[in-house]
C-alpha cells in the first residue's frame, strides 16, 4: 500500500512535469468534482467516480458530493445572470409574435375563400 506523503510527493511532480502548479490531494478532488459540475456530469455519476458511498439506508451521496465539493467558478454568476436575461429576452420575444400573430389570424374575414 502506498503512503499518504508518498502519494503526495507523486502527485505533486505530476503536476510538475505538466507546467503546473501543484496542489494539494483534497484541492483535486475539490477540483474534479466543481470541474465535473460544470461539464453537466449527473452529481449521481460525480459522487460515484468519486468513490462517494454511504451506509445503507442514509440519504444518497450525490447531494453530499455537490454541497461539500463543488464550487462556483470565477465568472460563473455573470454567465448564468447573462443566461437568465437571454431566457427572458426570448420569451418575451416568443410572446410578442404570438401575440401579433394572434391579432394577424384574427383580421381575416369569416368568408375568406379558401382554394386548394
Amino acid at each position: 500500500m502506498l503512503a499518504l506523503d508518498q502519494l503526495q510527493k507523486r502527485a505533486r511532480r505530476v503536476w510538475l512535469d505538466q507546467g503546473l502548479e501543484p496542489i494539494g490531494l483534497q484541492d483535486s478532488r475539490h477540483t474534479a468534482a466543481t470541474w465535473l459540475d460544470h461539464a453537466g456530469v449527473s452529481p449521481k455519476v460525480a459522487s460515484v467516480m468519486m468513490g462517494h458511498q454511504v451506509p445503507q439506508g442514509r440519504y444518497e451521496a450525490a447531494p453530499i458530493t455537490l454541497r461539500r465539493y463543488t464550487h462556483v467558478l470565477p465568472g460563473e454568476l455573470e454567465r448564468a445572470r447573462d443566461q437568465l436575461d437571454c431566457f427572458l429576452e426570448t420569451r418575451e420575444r416568443e410572446q410578442d409574435e404570438q401575440i401579433l400573430c394572434s391579432k394577424t389570424v384574427a383580421t381575416f374575414p369569416s368568408t375568406f375563400p379558401l382554394t386548394i
